[in-house]
């Protein structure tokens, strides 16, 4: 989206080096894709990259936001699962793809009641017999 006067630099080309970049973002240097790295990689910023997308015209670079969203939520899952990345910065990142480090509540409407375990644990009984020697 372009302010009066300024013409945009979004072009065919853009989003080619866009799609490149969330397919080969290692090559950029970056663990992860992000809007950042591509922001950088496209040398504007990331407000402009949001602009971009809600450019009724420019329907697929939305798409390809969405998909660099999904590559980097796939591999912060797995990078986390594995070990590989830090967990507390895999967790604030994860934080933005809607996951949460507690258990998700269950949808209002949902009728069954919540399970619930319980355990009664008895003390073993151990019977002491006493027998008289004298007989």
């Amino acid at each position: 989206m372009a302010t009066a006067g300024q013409p945009t630099k979004y072009n065919e080309s853009m989003l080619e080096k866009a799609l490149d970049y969330i397919k080969n973002y290692a090559d950029y240097d970056d663990v992860i894709p992000s809007v950042a790295g591509l922001a950088v990689a496209l040398e504007v910023s990331k407000k402009t990259l949001y602009n971009w997308s809600e450019v009724p015209e420019n329907i697929k670079f939305l798409h390809a936001l969405e998909k660099l969203s999904t590559n980097q939520e796939n591999k912060l899952l797995n990078g986390g699962l594995s070990g590989r990345f830090n967990p507390a910065i895999t967790k604030l990142i994860m934080y933005n793809h809607g996951y949460t480090g507690q258990p998700k509540e269950p949808d209002s409407d949902d009728e069954s009641p919540p399970l619930e375990i319980s355990f009664n644990v008895k003390e073993p009984v151990t019977e002491i017999k006493v027998t008289n020697a004298k007989s």
